[in-house]
């Protein structure tokens, strides 16, 4: 689950004004000279400066200065004039900013770039991280002499689409660039990755990347629309552009042809279809589409079906129509205010829903000023200020308005005549400001020679004594200032000179305008007469007041300096770099065979000059197949190295991380991109209203203080990116800064230590060699299909020619076939080879280059792999038994003569029936023909290979190729299980422990054959079975305050239970040490999300959350028992918040906030759990609250409404205030409540609204927590409900978090109690009475104890285990036992029964969930011969049947019948426009599982899900299911059905 929240703002919107020059300094920066004019090391250029502090946080400033003080005469207060240091003023500002952000380490800006937008399981994944100095874009570490970067480790971590990390590594920086790369599972699921990387001195910068499993197409298909989205009442306008992946033209005798059918599913208006059309020479086609006004989808999908020859493929484009009601439109004052009397320039960007995901275009609208016309009334009337305001690109534009005094209201109307008008007030807070400003250079983007011009215009409120200073910044830091002053109601303009603020490399400034406060002049007389004895504090006035004086100093507190100024607006403007470099790439040749060896050539030359740069150049190159950036929209295609360093960082990008259309605005610069534009920059640095005032000291003293408490995780990530400095320090940052304090050989164990080994983690060395020949092993294993294996060198792999290769076999379909990371280009020019792997496409060659000094080039070209006669064919990624897919083998005959011959299957996997019907071709020239192959699914089969072979000759000359692919075979059912436990032990001493157990299973009446799974063990001590449990809890934290905490509190409870253990072998020290340094991780992270107010939320929003707050408290409290490194200040200031939230009626206010399951709990069950959390962290001052629980439990017991969660909360608080008594009445009615099978089920809901079996999980947890504090009293209780507990296990858990927290902290005292196996016997396992097996064991047994079913069930007097509606008795005994000598007790350990098999119809358990799948189509067309391409759609309905409260996280999985292709593009847009909050692909490509973070009280989620049919034949629907995420035990289940 992703978090989804708007940026918060930080600055007001601003607007500003009009001037004369009075005097401007022009500030040292050295730092910001070329490279080549400044020869030392980068990090050598800046000035650093260091203060030592005084009393905390307080700096010593001397008078003192090397630059000439400036004496400046200013109008003051009084009619008189004051003379003050000019510079002494700013030098406060300066170091008070340099004290904030410290020059310690160098900033960096960094940027991600991969080697292709979507892998497939088992790809690789090439990540590159450049490091570039955020204010120069110079490059770093290029020597080794550099200390600073010799032991800088930056972290790179990999999420999958749930947030759950799959790696964590860290590596060193060397040729500006950090490399690793990452092995792709062969079980990956679907969806949307994420790359973070970060360091002590590198904010956290994050990249998407995509894993599907999908088909190769022999078509290129791509579309595009003229708008991001469209509303009821417009037409589509879009273009279909079709390529071949052979790279052949298309003939003028025999174009393709497309077509193309939608469903509106209006009243007026359903299925459209456009029937064959044929495509230009080009490839190119038009189509137009007019939606009706009463269509009221959110995403229309519009399916393309093109034909060439034999070849027929589907194409769908969704598009996102945007309800009038739904658009969202955001406006941006220039400088961020609008000034009443001025004509003010006002940005915007208008979005088709409050997604703020797809941009919402529209032309024509009216600005529209209420304006109160009667003074007396202030009756406002209505007028049209601006008759025609139109987007200019992706929902941006902009309009003037000036301000009249009587305006009320502002307004855009917007109406393109089809449907009803809609209006978007305008949010018009007019200020009091006397100035505004422009910059008037056009687009305001200036060339690196020219000067920068601004027009100053100013109103009647203007004096002409203010004295203004302007501001030209890099960041924070002023490259230039000069001192202004006004007349009223004038224009002016001031030209700076570029020499002014030279930065050779250009970038994003900032011209600011500060206004000099009265405050200002009364200071100054202060604080500068005792200028030598100042120290200047961070800390504010009233902090300062009590301090009294240290020896002579003086203290000058921040928000005194802060008040000197006033901030009257900034503009963001764009200076061009000076130089650029020229890319070239040459091939020996433009077009290859399979498997080919490429040699090739990089170039690269000064644009100006054509000569190789003076300093050293490095060059990433990138060889990678062209077709899989054609998967992803536009919007999504990867950003150029140019957008990456000039701009990502600068913007506010989407919640996915995303730069959408980010070579739309500098790439016309560096390439012929036609659809960049100056315009597009200028519109897009107009709308970055989020960044205004960001870099004033105000702010920067502001987010100093709150260490970006008060913002969401994606605000917090982009302030610090725009800052190029981190302002908090992540918690893999200590483990990151401990490394670095190491040398490489001592870090090396901690790196090992990482999961995932296939990840490359051994910093690789610059240059290197490639791999060699050998590097892919020979293709010894049948099985084997991955030939990107072995790379010992991520900064330089040449996809090497396999052994025994065979231009007539391909089976290696390597995308990536080459991969260089800032190789050093010797004079200019980089020289390498590598092989092709078998694939017949167009590979795109990116290359990127960086010089010494920062200039940046790069280019893109291609070549193109063929063979004269080749096949193609491809097959579902997954099948289920029964299934009979048809699938269409093509040959291609590129000669200019006809061929003949016939295809044969080479290799077929057991588990498939594969027949070719009719194998005989021709295949006329440039033409193809086309077998149909038809393949049944016959047995289970992880890996199903299928090789088809086609041999044939023509003019004399024999051709052949092969290809190989694989599928799966996997069961038709849903898979199920059943879960049995609890204590076996002997019976010498006392008959407390069964010796012998037994219990009755049924197998279900629709079993899918083969499909049954028997498994049970008995552990040889009582801890030996927690062990294998606590592996499964120990994991990566990750998410929200909620979701790191489902993994560091289970993981604190288990270190506490393996601190318990009486033994300690090795694997029990590398458990705990694995535990210690995650649980350190994930508290770094959940102490992040701690509020202003000290207490909790889930993305440490404020205000903060009581219920999720005490949670934290509970944990941190149990963490801190087995850790030191809890702060406990810290949780001391968490008490307190939770204390002060008491609402003086016996319990606490609440937060009405409820993400997931915190925050829908009822009141007293939230006040009961605040409790119990205080009392168990030592807390005693809840005298009034526990009291008022007191009396609402007498009340439910005198009313028979016991609930007992609440009263064994209630209880253990009391046990835990040392009111024993007073908890004893209250344990002994919950006794009363307990089944007799032990578990205990009185109670309504959790803390976390748990239902069903969590629900009695938690209570029943609860419940022995509440009775171990009376073990002899409650012994025969805890005993039944513990055999009842440890039967609930399953991978580790019990149930929710919430149920596996209760249960361990339960069972992990209540065991130290019992005894290992202490003496000789054997275990009987009887099936219908009958002796199955029987296991000898002795008293030294230690590990566990295992039965064979596979024997077992191979016996026919056993069968009744696999016939589905039977009834089985399955029976355990400890027979023949023979204790130790000496031992004075029983022995006492736990079994555990799994039987799993796949219900071909399982039963809807859920009373909480609804679902429906309904068809939109006839069922009878599904896998028909002539539906193939055609387009299939399913509603489905997931609603919450509870009518008085919302439920948490809810999960829906939708099973994909075989012959139809997931559209991921659709999946994508889901959740862009929230209508899913997250998805994943699962099983390959059988299961779509949505996401939605909650669903509210009788709220009902419906979408569409749309494929297209891409194989005919029998293919079958799997049961779909729903179910709450914390209630998973309670599925509701659903066959598809007409609807």
């Amino acid at each position: 689950m992703n978090p989804f929240f708007k940026k918060v703002l930080i600055g007001s919107l601003a607007l500003s004004v009009t001037i004369v020059a009075i005097l401007s300094i022009s500030l040292d920066n050295s730092n910001f000279l070329q490279a080549d004019q400044n020869p030392s090391n980068p990090v050598d250029q800046v000035n650093l400066i260091s203060y030592s502090g005084l009393l905390n946080s307080l700096t010593k400033i001397n008078g003192g200065d090397k630059t000439p003080d400036q004496q400046i005469s200013v109008g003051a207060a009084k009619t008189e004039t004051a003379t003050y240091n000019l510079t002494w003023v700013k030098q406060q500002v300066k170091q008070l900013k340099d004290y904030v952000i410290s020059n310690y380490y160098q900033r960096l800006d960094a940027h991600i770039n991969i080697d292709k937008v979507i892998y497939r399981p088992n790809d690789v994944v090439f990540i590159e991280i450049l490091l570039l100095d955020a204010f120069n874009k110079t490059p770093v570490a290029l020597t080794n002499k550099n200390e600073y970067f010799q032991y800088h480790y930056v972290t790179i971590q990999i999420n999958d689409p749930s947030g759950n990390s799959l790696f964590t590594t860290y590596q060193l920086i060397q040729n500006s660039t950090v490399v690793v790369n990452f092995k792709i599972p062969a079980t990956a699921v679907g969806g949307e990755y994420s790359i973070i990387a970060q360091s002590i001195s590198i904010p956290k910068i994050t990249k998407m990347f995509r894993v599907r499993d999908y088909p190769r197409d022999q078509l290129v298909i791509t579309s595009m629309t003229s708008l991001d989205s469209y509303q009821p009442g417009q037409t589509i306008d879009g273009k279909i552009n079709v390529e071949q992946a052979n790279g052949e033209g298309f003939q003028t005798s025999s174009l393709p042809t497309y077509e193309y059918s939608l469903n509106f599913s209006s009243p007026t208006k359903q299925l459209v279809e456009i029937r064959k059309q044929a495509l230009s020479q080009d490839g190119s086609g038009y189509f137009s589409i007019e939606i009706p006004l009463d269509c009221d989808l959110n995403i229309l999908p519009i399916t393309f079906i093109v034909t060439y020859g034999t070849v027929s493929q589907s194409h769908t484009l969704n598009v996102v129509i945007s309800q009038p009601d739904q658009a969202t439109i955001d406006f941006f004052p220039e400088n961020g205010f609008i000034t009443r009397g001025i004509q003010n320039k006002i940005y915007f960007q208008a979005w088709a829903t409050d997604a703020r995901a797809d941009a919402y275009d529209f032309t024509g609208a009216q600005l529209i000023v209420l304006r109160a016309t009667n003074l007396k009334t202030l009756a406002p009337n209505e007028f049209t200020i601006v008759s025609n305001v139109s987007t200019i690109h992706k929902g941006k534009g902009f309009f003037m308005y000036w301000p009249h005094p009587n305006d009320t209201n502002l307004y855009l109307k917007i109406s393109d005549g089809k449907y009803s008008s809609i209006r978007r007030e305008i949010p018009i807070k007019i200020s009091d400001n006397e100035v505004t400003f422009t910059v008037t250079n056009k687009n305001r983007i200036l060339g690196n020679n020219d000067d920068l011009k601004i027009l100053f215009t100013t109103n009647a409120n203007m004096k002409n004594t203010n004295v203004y200073i302007l501001d030209v910044k890099i960041k924070e830091k002023s490259l230039y200032s000069q001192e202004l002053k006004f007349e009223p109601n004038k224009n002016s303009t001031v030209n700076i000179k570029a020499s002014s603020f030279p930065v050779v490399n250009g970038g994003i400034f900032i011209v600011q305008l500060r206004k000099v406060s009265p405050d200002f002049y009364k200071d100054y007389q202060t604080y500068y007469s005792q200028k030598n004895n100042v120290i200047l504090t961070t800390s504010n006035s009233s902090q300062t007041s009590n301090w009294g004086s240290y020896s002579s100093y003086v203290y000058l507190p921040s928000d005194i300096v802060v008040s000197w100024f006033e901030f009257k607006g900034e503009i963001t403007f764009f200076k061009k770099p000076s130089k650029t470099l020229k890319v070239t790439v040459t091939t020996d040749k433009t077009s290859y065979l399979p498997g080919d060896q490429v040699n090739y050539t990089v170039k690269v030359l000064d644009s100006q000059t054509n000569q190789v740069p003076s300093t050293n150049v490095y060059v990433s190159l990138i060889v990678t197949d062209d077709s899989v950036f054609k998967k992803l929209e536009d919007r999504k295609q990867p950003a150029s190295l140019a957008a990456r360093v000039f701009l990502e960082n600068e913007i506010d990008r989407t919640d996915d991380f995303d730069f959408y259309w980010a070579n739309q605005y500098i790439e016309h610069w560096f390439s012929s991109n036609v659809q960049s534009n100056d315009q597009n920059l200028e519109l897009l640095l107009g709308v970055q209203g989020w960044r205004y005032k960001i870099f004033d000291i105000e702010s920067i003293l502001k987010i100093s203080e709150s260490k970006l408490s008060n913002y969401d995780e994606s605000t917090k990530a982009a302030i610090q990116q725009l800052y190029g400095y981190v302002l908090e320090q992540p918690a893999i940052m200590y483990a990151e800064a401990a490394m670095a304090a190491d040398d490489q050989a001592k870090a090396q164990p901690m790196m090992e230590r990482m999961p995932q080994p296939q990840m490359n983690v051994i910093a690789p060395k610059v240059g290197g060699k490639a791999n060699s020949e050998n590097s892919i092993p020979l293709e010894e294993d049948p099985n084997e299909v991955d030939f990107m294996t072995g790379i010992t060198n991520p900064r330089l792999w040449a996809h090497p020619r396999r052994k025994n290769y065979n231009i007539n076999e391909r089976i290696d379909l390597t995308e990536t076939v080459m991969y260089q990371s800032a190789g050093t280009a010797t004079k200019g020019e980089l020289k390498g080879s590598f092989y092709l792997s078998d694939l017949i496409t167009q590979f795109r060659i990116i290359a990127d280059a960086f010089s010494g000094n920062g200039l940046l080039g790069y280019s893109q070209s291609s070549l193109q792999t063929q063979k004269p006669v080749y096949m193609t064919f491809d097959v579902p990624t997954s099948m289920i038994i029964g299934d009979s897919i048809k699938i269409n083998a093509n040959v291609f005959n590129l000669n200019g003569y006809k061929v003949t011959g016939a295809f044969t299957i080479v290799k077929a996997d057991s588990s498939l029936n594969v027949t070719i019907a009719k194998p005989n071709v021709t295949i006329e020239s440039k033409k193809s023909s086309t077998v149909v192959i038809l393949i049944e699914a016959k047995a289970i089969s992880d890996l199903a290979q299928l090789q088809i072979l086609f041999n044939g000759t023509g003019n004399n000359t024999n051709f052949q190729d092969s290809l190989k692919l694989v599928t799966r075979v996997v069961p038709k059912g849903f898979e199920r299980e059943v879960n049995k436990g609890g204590y076996i032990g002997s019976q010498i001493f006392d008959q407390s422990t069964p010796s012998s157990i037994s219990f009755d299973l049924s197998i279900p009446a629709k079993l899918e054959a083969g499909s049954s799974k028997f498994s049970l063990k008995i552990f040889s001590s009582s801890f030996a079975s927690l062990v294998e449990a606590v592996k499964a809890l120990i994991n990566e934290p990750n998410g929200c305050f909620e979701q790191t905490s489902s993994t560091t509190y289970p993981m604190v409870m288990a270190l506490g239970f393996l601190e318990a253990l009486p033994v300690e072998d090795q694997q029990i020290k590398e458990m705990k040490l694995d535990i210690q340094a995650k649980l350190k991780r994930g508290y770094d992270k959940l102490v992040t999300f701690q509020t202003k107010e000290k207490g909790y939320e889930w993305f440490g929003e404020s205000p903060a959350h009581e219920g999720l707050s005490a949670y934290g408290l509970l944990q941190f409290t149990e963490m801190s028992k087995v850790s030191q490194f809890v702060d406990t200040k810290m949780v001391g200031d968490l008490k307190t918040w939770l204390l002060s939230r008491r609402n003086s009626k016996g319990g606490f206010l609440q937060n009405d906030k409820a993400l997931d399951s915190f925050g829908r709990a009822p009141a007293n069950i939230t006040d009961a759990y605040i409790i119990w959390a205080l009392t168990s962290s030592g807390e005693t001052d809840v005298a009034n609250e526990t009291a008022n629980l007191i009396k609402q439990a007498d009340q439910s017991i005198t009313n028979n409404t016991v609930d007992v969660y609440f009263l064994g909360l209630l209880a253990s608080s009391l046990y835990n205030l040392k009111r024993n008594e007073e908890a004893q009445k209250y344990a002994d009615i919950i006794v009363n409540y307990q089944l007799p099978q032990g578990n205990i089920s009185r109670s309504l809901t959790t803390i976390t609204t748990s239902d069903g079996s969590q629900r009695i999980i938690e209570t029943t947890a609860i419940a022995i927590i509440t009775w171990m504090n009376n073990q002899q009293r409650y012994s025969s209780s805890i005993m039944k409900s513990m055999n009842w507990l440890v039967s609930q296990v399953k991978m580790g858990a019990y149930g929710s978090t919430q149920g596996t927290i209760l249960s361990l902290k339960a069972i992990t005292s209540y065991m130290k109690n019992f005894a290992s196996i202490n003496g000789d016997g054997q275990f009987v396992l009887r099936v219908n009475n009958t002796v199955a097996q029987t296991i000898q064991f002795t008293a030294d047994k230690k590990d566990a104890i295992e039965f064979d079913f596979t024997s077992i069930l191979s016996d026919s007097k056993f069968a009744s285990l696999k016939t589905p509606n039977s009834s089985v008795s399955i029976s355990l005994s400890l027979e023949n036992f023979n204790q130790q000598k000496g031992e004075t007790s029983d022995f006492k350990v736990n079994y555990a029964f799994t039987y799993s098999y796949f219900d071909l119809n399982p039963v809807a358990a859920s009373t909480v969930l609804s679902f429906d799948v309904l068809q939109k189509f006839d069922v009878k067309n599904l896998g028909a011969d002539n539906q193939i391409t055609k387009q299939f759609t399913y509603t489905l309905n997931v609603k919450n049947l509870n009518t008085k409260k919302g439920v948490g996280m809810t999960v829906a999985i939708f099973r994909v019948p075989a012959c139809l292709q997931i559209d991921f593009n659709a999946l994508e847009t889901l959740k862009r426009n929230k209508q899913v909050d997250q998805y994943e692909v699962k099983n390959y490509n059988q299961d779509i599982v949505l996401y939605w973070r909650a669903v509210d009280k009788n709220q009902q989620k419906s979408i569409n899900l749309s494929f297209t049919q891409r194989y005919a034949g029998i293919c079958q629907q799997k049961p779909n299911t729903a179910y709450i995420y914390y209630n998973d035990d309670q599925p509701a289940w659903t066959l598809a059905r007409r609807g």
